[in-house]
């Protein structure tokens, strides 16, 4: 991206999770949990509008479920008039400290992060998706390339159009069909973040970059 950089001169730090700090929602069996979880800021263009649509879907098919939304609420976001029966379906916590905000992943099947494509998304990962991981949540997330590349590589949730309500629900019905899937997912997301996508060997290639340059 920057060809005249001196490759010396600098390193990429990615922020990913402190495992520590979801050690305590890393839960081994999630069979029995229904419910939908989400955090980080509430906005149409992280999947607000979509993610409402597809509860709604699966309401319309029995299936009913529960959406916790922690973050922020930008834009002071509600249900639309013409989803109102869902309105005790979704919950909103508001900013959170995150492990308070983690409280509410430990009744979930699955976490959320379905961000629309706009260029910043696109090229960058959502530090949500490894968090959910480190907590063993399996993943629906969005169809871009580079989270493919570990989603669905390593088979820890399910990468969909997220423009598409219909193809969200479905993904989030296959694991509701089949928690042992769901299981399995959130497990080889957990491995990969314990092995990989965590902040120990950030911090070290952090740690020797600056050795380097001083």
């Amino acid at each position: 991206m920057y060809p005249k950089l001196d490759s010396k001169r600098f390193q990429t730090i990615l922020n990913f999770p402190i495992i520590d700090v979801f050690n305590n929602f890393k839960l081994s069996n999630r069979k029995n949990n229904k419910d939908l979880f989400y955090i980080g800021a509430i906005t149409p263009e992280r999947g607000f509008y979509e993610m409402i649509s597809a509860l709604d879907i699966l309401y319309k098919k029995n299936i009913e479920l529960k959406l916790h939304l922690v973050g922020p609420n930008w834009y002071n976001l509600k249900i639309p008039k013409s989803f109102m029966h869902l309105e005790n379906n979704v919950i909103f916590y508001g900013r959170m400290d995150i492990r308070d905000g983690y409280h509410y992943s430990k009744n979930a099947l699955l976490g959320l992060s379905l961000l629309h494509p706009i260029e910043n998304y696109l090229e960058s990962y959502p530090t949500k998706i490894f968090e959910y991981m480190a907590c063993s949540l399996p993943v629906i997330t969005s169809n871009f390339d580079l989270y493919k590349t570990i989603v669905e590589k390593n088979k820890c949730g399910y990468c969909v159009d997220p423009m598409n309500p219909l193809e969200i629900a479905n993904a989030i019905e296959k694991f509701i069909i089949n928690p042992v899937i769901a299981q399995e997912f959130g497990s080889n997301g957990n491995l990969l973040v314990q092995h990989k996508y965590n902040w120990v060997i950030e911090e070290d290639k952090l740690i020797k970059f600056y050795k380097r340059i001083i």
